[in-house]
This record gives C-alpha cells, sequence and structure tokens, in this order.
C-alpha cells in the first residue's frame, strides 16, 4: 500500500477514489490535487512510483495540518 503522508491509501483503488481515504480530503480535493501533479485520475494508487508519492506528500502537507484543511485549495 502506498503511503501518504502517514496513511496508507488502498492499492486496488483508482488513485482519486484512494486520496478521499485521508481524513480532510474529499474527491473534489482528491480531483484537483491529482490535475495539479499531472497524474491520471483512473490509474491505481498501487501503479504509484516512489517520486509520485514524494510530490503527493508535499502538496497534501501544505494543505493539511493535523488533519484538517490548513487553507482553502487553489482551484485555478
Amino acid at each position: 500500500m502506498p503511503r501518504v503522508i502517514g496513511i496508507d491509501i488502498p492499492d486496488n483503488k483508482r488513485l482519486e477514489v484512494s486520496l478521499t481515504y485521508i481524513y480532510g480530503i474529499g474527491r473534489k480535493l482528491s480531483l484537483n490535487v491529482i490535475k495539479k501533479l499531472g497524474l491520471d485520475p483512473n490509474m491505481r494508487a498501487k501503479s504509484l512510483t516512489a517520486d509520485d508519492v514524494a510530490r503527493l506528500n508535499a502538496v497534501l502537507t501544505g494543505r493539511l495540518c493535523c488533519g484538517r484543511r490548513s487553507e482553502t485549495p487553489n482551484t485555478e
């Protein structure tokens, strides 16, 4: 299972769904982050490379603090 910001996400689900297993991330934020990183929302989480996981960690660490959103995501 890939581990994103300290949470194991399901590896057999699509990436957009897997990220919603992290407290504070809904479908909209999940899709925004995936789009920002240029990832495919339909890929399985088990297909993430170590670089992809590191990029997800970097983006989500800035958005979440203690399991809550610290700022409103930029949807542009």
